[in-house]
């Protein structure tokens, strides 16, 4: 419930789906144990039969604690007719009735049958089913196997790690060892390796709600690495050719502008320009002023009144920036293609493989689950949970997991 509707758990209804948003410390388990009373003494729900829910090991031993405390309490009140807790009966200590407590024993005339109904719960409470919610998916595909349509045993598998790094270091293997050697330098240079490749599936893989949008890569990548290398090969012949004149031209020269163009910097630039086109293969970097020996940038690098240098190597630099550049967007788009097969290649491979070795993971159980309530056998799946557990009091639904509300909504609805 939101806005200015709030929440009263002495009225809240007990049948139909009720669900509360509220901020953490705002009282959600002291709201849950007030409906699981109420569960057990108004709608006269034997505790084997409330299903709690909440999403740790840790919170379910203290919601398990608290309940059990709970009923304590309650037990305590409906034997002495009243609701005083127990700070408030010491010496000295200002009365101080328990809310709750004092509303269930003004609308529940039977005193001495409550507090039967209660011990009978503190009793039977070992029994009472307040698990994880990956214990609730593993122990209803367990003991519902047959409308699951699951193995009758299957090895959980806590950490996936190892079979994600198998997947993506096949995935590297298939990918790249017949791409082209420029390609994979580029992807080397982004710091691509079949590790961050395994990353990336973590926390992203098994999850079918989320969409993968595959980009559209319309250039020719071959044609681009083409055009790249002959506009490389062309630069390079020049510079062999001429690198002493263009040196002559460029080093001091008065008519281009000191800011743009000092002599120690230009100095430097033309030795990276020579490291740039040693190889005879191209590499997949430009250094970063390479474009200062493009016709531009030496135009407006050019003093007023000057004569900007001139020579057919700077025009085939243009070319090989130009042809870069094109490159360079298309292998972006390549790689972000390549991210999206991944994550097809990976959903495709983990669950084949969990399937062949008899592996579920805590994320396949809710899948699992989720798929069998809306499966072939859903519906006697469904009745046989809600038979089982005829209430049910989740703690909280993960914002990053629609899964486990769609689970519930579906038996429950």
């Amino acid at each position: 419930m939101s806005g200015t509707a709030r929440l009263d758990p002495l009225e809240a209804p007990l049948d139909g789906i009720t669900l509360i948003e509220a901020n953490a410390g705002t009282g959600k388990t002291w709201t849950i144990t007030a409906l699981y009373l109420r569960l057990l003494l108004e709608a006269e729900r034997p505790v084997e039969s409330i299903l709690v829910v909440t999403f740790t090991e840790i919170a379910t031993a203290e919601l398990r604690d608290r309940i059990r405390t709970r009923l304590a309490e309650a037990r305590a009140a409906f034997e002495s007719g009243s609701a005083e807790n127990d700070a408030s009966r010491l010496p000295g200590v200002r009365r101080n009735d328990d809310p709750l407590l004092e509303g269930l024993l003004a609308r529940i005339s039977d005193h001495a049958h409550a507090a039967l109904q209660l011990t009978s719960a503190l009793r039977d409470f070992d029994q009472a089913p307040i698990y994880t919610i990956h214990a609730f998916c593993q122990r209803v595909l367990g003991d519902r196997a047959f409308e699951s349509r699951m193995p009758f045993e299957a090895e959980i598998l806590p950490d996936e790690t190892v079979l994600l790094q198998e997947i993506a270091d096949d995935f590297w293997r298939r990918t790249l060892y017949n791409a082209s050697p420029l390609f994979v330098r580029y992807v080397l240079d982004q710091g691509a390796t079949p590790e961050t490749l395994r990353a990336a599936l973590n926390g992203r893989i098994g999850k079918p709600y989320l969409v993968v949008r595959r980009p559209s890569l319309h250039e020719d990548v071959a044609a681009l690495e083409a055009a790249y290398a002959h506009a490389y090969a062309r630069a390079r012949a020049i510079w062999i050719e001429a690198r002493a004149a263009i040196e002559r031209q460029l080093a001091g020269n008065r008519n281009l502008n000191g800011n743009s163009y000092r002599a120690a910097s230009v100095s430097n630039w033309l030795e990276q320009m020579a490291q740039c086109l040693d190889s005879i293969t191209p590499g997949i970097t430009l250094f970063p002023q390479f474009a200062k020996f493009t016709p531009r940038a030496l135009a407006d690098g050019t003093r007023q009144g000057g004569t900007t240098p001139s020579h057919p190597f700077y025009a085939a630099c243009d070319e090989l920036k130009t042809a870069h550049a094109a490159l360079e967007q298309a292998y972006q788009k390549h790689l972000s293609l390549l991210s999206a097969e991944l994550l097809e290649y990976g959903n495709c491979e983990l669950a084949a493989r969990k399937r062949r070795l008899r592996l579920q993971s805590y994320d396949d159980l809710l899948l699992n689950l989720e798929r069998a309530v809306h499966g072939e056998d859903g519906e006697r799946l469904a009745s046989a949970i809600r038979e089982r557990y005829q209430a049910a009091l989740i703690d909280e639904f993960q914002d990053t997991d629609p899964v486990q509300y769609r689970i519930f909504q579906s038996v429950y609805r």
